[in-house]
C-alpha cells in the first residue's frame, strides 16, 4: 500500500512512495529577497486543513489472495505457510471451500487422513459441488482403509452433479479398479476422455491399466502413447509401475521404451 504525504507550501503538493521507501523531510520555502516589492507578491493562499486519510484495504488483504500464496506455498511444499495462510484466508472468509481444501491437502501431506478427510468435508458443507474437495476427500478415505466408501461417495457425486468434472470421473474410475470394476472403471475413464476432448493423460493411463489387466500389450502401447503425448514426464512412472508387470517382456512394451 502507498502512503501519501500533503505539504502546503502556497500551493498543495502530493507526493507518494512506497511503505519501504524513506520519506524525505519537507524543504523549506525559499526565502522572499528583501528587496523584493511586496505588492508584487502574490496574495497569501491559505494552508489547508490535514485530509483524513482512510486506509483502502489493498488487493492482497482478501481471502482469494490468502488463498492464492497458500496455494503457492503448498506447491513448494512450505506446509507450515500454506497452513498459516489457509487458516488466515479462513479467518476473513469461513465460507472459502479453496482454503479449506489446502487445509486438507496439509493434513495429507502430514499423514492425517482423518484430518484432511474432515477438511475437505467442510468445503464441501460450503460447497457441495466442489469436484476438487469430493475427490480429495476419496482419497482421504482410501488412506483410512475406507475404499469402498470413497467409490459410494463418488458416484452418489456424479449422481447429484451432472457437471462434475473429469477429475471426479477419474477419481471414480481408479476407485472401480481397486475393487476390480473393470467395467464401470473402463466407463469412467472413457467419459473423462469425451469431457476433455481425449486430452485427459490420467485417463489414458487407467485405460492402459485396464488393458494390461486383461492381457493387451498392444492397447497398452497405444494407450501409454497418448499418455506420453500428453504428459511425458509420466514415462518413468510407467516403467516402474507394477500394474504393466503382465505386459513389461512384450515387444510393444519394449519399442514403447526404445
Amino acid at each position: 500500500m502507498n502512503v501519501c504525504r500533503v505539504a502546503a507550501l502556497g500551493i498543495m503538493v502530493v507526493a507518494c512512495t512506497d511503505r519501504e521507501t524513506l520519506i524525505e523531510p519537507a524543504r523549506s520555502p525559499v526565502p522572499v529577497a528583501a528587496t523584493a516589492d511586496a505588492s508584487s507578491m502574490p496574495a497569501p493562499v491559505a494552508v489547508l486543513a490535514p485530509i483524513a486519510m482512510t486506509r483502502v484495504p489493498a488487493a492482497s488483504d482478501d481471502a482469494d489472495s490468502f488463498i492464492e500464496r497458500a496455494e503457492r506455498a503448498l506447491k513448494a511444499h512450505d506446509l507450515d505457510r500454506a497452513d498459516s495462510l489457509a487458516r488466515e484466508a479462513i479467518r476473513r472468509d469461513d465460507e472459502s471451500p479453496d482454503a479449506w481444501v489446502v487445509v486438507g491437502d496439509v493434513a495429507f501431506e502430514r499423514k492425517r487422513p482423518a484430518d484432511a478427510l474432515a477438511a475437505y468435508d467442510r468445503a464441501l458443507t460450503v460447497d457441495p459441488k466442489h469436484s476438487w474437495a469430493a475427490v480429495r476427500a476419496s482419497d482421504a478415505l482410501g488412506a483410512l482403509g475406507r475404499s469402498e466408501e470413497a467409490r459410494t461417495r463418488l458416484r452418489a457425486f456424479i449422481a447429484k452433479n451432472g457437471n462434475a468434472d473429469s477429475d471426479v470421473f477419474d477419481a471414480l474410475g481408479w476407485a472401480e479398479l481397486d475393487s476390480q470394476d473393470i467395467g464401470r472403471a473402463t466407463d469412467a475413464f472413457r467419459h473423462s476422455l469425451a469431457m476433455t476432448g481425449d486430452t485427459d493423460a490420467d485417463a489414458w493411463y487407467g485405460l492402459a491399466v485396464v488393458a494390461a489387466d486383461g492381457d493387451n500389450p498392444n492397447e497398452v502401447a497405444r494407450m501409454l502413447a497418448r499418455v506420453f503425448a500428453l504428459d511425458p514426464g509420466r514415462r518413468s512412472e510407467a516403467l516402474h509401475d507394477e500394474a504393466f508387470e503382465s505386459v513389461r517382456h512384450s515387444q510393444e512394451w519394449k519399442a514403447l521404451f526404445e
